[in-house]
């Protein structure tokens, strides 16, 4: 039995879908949750741990900001180069 489904994508036309073609379309708000959680996640845990490890080391050495900021400024690095892995990887599942 063919079933055919008429399926309407960001404002264009309709156009039919069966089967496998179907079950990608409704799997991919899936997908792209789990990108951007990901991405998310790693930005965010990146950038924490850059926060507090340098208030640990300014609180150590007594210099106030600046490991703070060095901190700050290498998890962000870190966050963006774990990002640009992660949107490589999903990429190449397609």
């Amino acid at each position: 039995m063919k079933t055919l489904v008429f399926f309407w994508s960001s404002g264009q036309r309709p156009h039919e879908c069966e089967g496998n073609e179907l079950a990608q379309i409704h799997k991919s708000p899936y997908r792209a949750m789990a990108l951007y959680s990901t991405i998310l996640s790693q930005l965010a845990g990146f950038v924490l741990i850059g926060i507090f490890l340098g208030r640990w080391i300014d609180g150590k050495c007594q210099t106030e900001p600046l490991f703070l900021v060095i901190g700050i400024l290498l998890g962000l690095a870190a966050g963006t180069l774990a990002m640009l892995r992660t949107i490589r990887f999903f990429d190449s599942e397609d």
